[in-house]
This record gives C-alpha cells, sequence and structure tokens, in this order.
C-alpha cells in the first residue's frame, strides 16, 4: 500500500495550505482476480486516500456518469479520464487494476490530473506493494 501512501502525499504537496484536492476513484479493473475482490480493493484505496484528500464516494462518482451518459468500462486513455474527471467535478482520477501474478495479488494505478490532463507516473521501483 504504499504506493497510496506517495499518491497522497504527492496531493498534499499540491495543494495549497488548508485545502484538500478533489480525487475520484475508478473502481479496480479485475484481472485473473474475482471482481469482488476488486471492489473491495477500489474501495481500501478510496479509504486509503480520503486520509489526504477529499475523496468523492463510490456512490456519488457512478450516479454522476450514468446522469451524463458516461460509461467507465473501456476508458484507458486520457482524453477519456479527462471526460470523466470534468463530469464527475474533481481534479484527481485514479484508476488501475488488480491481478494475480505468481500467487501475489498486483495493484497497478494510475494518478491523473484532470485540468492538465497529464498522467503521473509512479517510478517502477515505487509501485511494489
Amino acid at each position: 500500500m504504499r504506493l497510496f501512501v506517495y499518491m497522497g502525499w504527492f496531493l498534499l504537496l499540491c495543494s495549497p495550505v488548508g485545502a484538500r484536492e478533489k480525487v475520484a476513484v475508478l473502481d479496480l479493473l479485475a484481472c485473473d482476480v474475482d471482481a469482488a475482490e476488486a471492489l473491495l480493493l477500489s474501495q481500501h484505496v478510496r479509504d486509503e486516500l480520503h486520509k489526504h484528500a477529499d475523496v468523492l464516494t463510490r456512490a456519488d462518482l457512478y450516479a454522476a456518469l450514468v446522469q451524463k451518459g458516461i460509461e467507465t468500462n473501456a476508458c484507458a486513455d486520457e482524453d477519456c479520464m479527462a471526460e470523466i474527471g470534468r463530469n464527475a467535478g474533481v481534479k484527481w482520477l485514479v484508476a488501475g487494476s488488480v491481478r494475480l501474478r505468481g500467487g501475489k495479488l498486483r495493484l497497478e494505478a494510475q494518478l491523473y490530473r484532470v485540468d492538465q490532463q497529464h498522467l503521473l507516473v509512479v517510478p517502477k521501483e515505487k509501485r511494489r506493494l
């Protein structure tokens, strides 16, 4: 879970003093794992980031997206993430996947800055959980 600590500290450093950045976390894509387990991990990501930022609840995020007719299933590029973030009213968007590799769960997450349409990549050596 060190990855989320890095994301949290990054959000703190980028925000003005006393302000909490608005963040939305898309459900993690389940690859070779149970979908229910991926949903639980997605909620854990929200809970961890909530310590450092104003995280939009899953229900509020998906209600806003359904209301605007936006599908998140095929969202893999920066334009799609920007559209989701703008419609959700957040500054940051977290998306990713969880998979089983060598008997261990591997979580890959991306932190996307909506207003600048910029994907922040965590250095490879810091991606390990």
